[in-house]
């Protein structure tokens, strides 16, 4: 709601995100045409779908239908290089091409986390 103007709220509700989350205003970080899509989007599903839209949902993140020729470097057991307990997987990562193989990156850096924390 906060996100459609609708309440001007800094205080956020129960998350399940292990990482936790800070509250953020997206129309600070994600660019204008990007916000006002989804501004529409969210509209529309609302009347389509009441119960997508509520007090209690967070947007927290952006998927994008673009690959980056980046890749994050990493350990044979999943881990940045570069930053310790940092563990770079997806797309996002450039390791995968798609939802499942990302999906499957995340499955095998997870079994890697744990048998690295069994040797311990």
């Amino acid at each position: 709601m906060h996100f459609l103007g609708r309440e001007n709220s800094n205080e956020l509700c129960e998350v399940s995100c292990k990482m936790g989350v800070v509250p953020a205003d997206m129309k600070d970080i994600l660019p204008g045409f990007v916000t006002d899509e989804l501004g529409v989007a969210f509209t529309r599903w609302e009347a389509e779908v009441p119960l997508f839209i509520s007090h209690n949902a967070i947007l927290m993140g952006v998927e994008t239908r673009t690959s980056s020729p980046v890749r994050i470097i990493r350990t044979r057991d999943y881990e940045s290089v570069t930053i310790g307990n940092l563990y770079p997987i997806g797309e996002g990562a450039g390791y995968t091409g798609g939802i499942t193989s990302s999906a499957a990156d995340a499955i095998k850096a997870v079994a890697a986390r744990l048998a690295g924390m069994r040797k311990t």
